[in-house]
């Protein structure tokens, strides 16, 4: 949970984002947490990185078997035995909602849109301990469609404008090529992929003299999401995709680490 001043900070980061985004010609939107699991499966995300997946299910529509949930001891030992099949799950990557959004249409021009969105991930039992890590955040995506010179562009003036605010508030950070973490053996070519093509850049927020959190991503995808969800763009032959993400909650807690909790500091 934040209070007083960090969420103060929160809202902050989260609108100069927003206000980045916008500058450069982005649409606002709004977007559930579920995601059916049907979307994420054309995303490639189970082969990909599936170890951070959380699912939901609802329990049977059974009166007899809802009864025995008075019963604590059931609760405990044995609710599993009337949960129906999973067919939704927790958004674990904030960009994935814009593709079934668009799913099957013609965009009229390049488009780029923003949101923030709630995402959760099971970081697993070798990262709970890293500050920061949270199952449960917030991120400030922002989506690009258009051809291959449209999206590099706009994450180049996206990095440069990340770049003067870091300056301007004197934050310790670096910006470095990076990679998803594949942990599938048959995914791991794609991490040598991500870093000669320099498809993923990472901003790492330090918090203390030698440790530091992943608080942004910019990435390409190619024809990775716009091919599998049939979203084309008029007088675009080749439609492609990127996005940036700002983890707000991070970018909070860097912030904090860095100059302490004492304002007057």
């Amino acid at each position: 949970a934040l209070h007083g001043k960090a969420v103060m900070l929160f809202d902050y980061f989260d609108s100069v984002f927003e206000k980045m985004a916008i500058s450069l010609g982005a649409v606002k939107q709004r977007y559930p947490v579920l995601l059916g699991i049907d979307t994420i499966k054309k995303t490639g995300y189970f082969r990909r990185t599936p170890q951070y997946s959380i699912f939901c299910c609802n329990l049977e529509e059974d009166f007899e078997k809802l009864s025995r949930m008075r019963n604590d001891k059931f609760c405990d030992e044995h609710i599993d035995s009337i949960m129906e099949k999973p067919r939704l799950s927790l958004s674990p990557s904030a960009c994935f909602h814009t593709y079934e959004r668009y799913k099957n249409q013609t965009l009229d021009d390049c488009m780029v849109v923003t949101f923030n969105q709630s995402v959760f991930r099971n970081e697993g039992r070798l990262n709970w301990n890293e500050f920061g890590r949270l199952r449960d955040y917030h991120v400030r995506e922002i989506v690009f469609f258009g051809d291959q010179e449209f999206v590099e562009d706009l994450r180049e003036k996206f990095l440069e404008k990340v770049e003067n605010l870091v300056n301007i508030l004197n934050l310790n950070t670096d910006i470095l090529i990076a990679s998803d973490a594949f942990i599938m053996p048959k995914m791991e070519k794609f991490k040598l992929i991500q870093l000669n093509e320099r498809s993923k850049y990472e901003l790492k927020l330090y918090y203390n003299d030698e440790k530091a959190l992943a608080a942004a991503s910019f990435n390409l995808h190619g024809t990775a999401f716009t091919k599998p969800f049939n979203i084309k763009i008029r007088n675009v032959n080749y439609p492609v995709t990127g996005c940036i993400g700002f983890g707000i909650e991070r970018w909070g807690l860097g912030f904090l680490a860095q100059y302490g909790l004492c304002e007057k500091k």
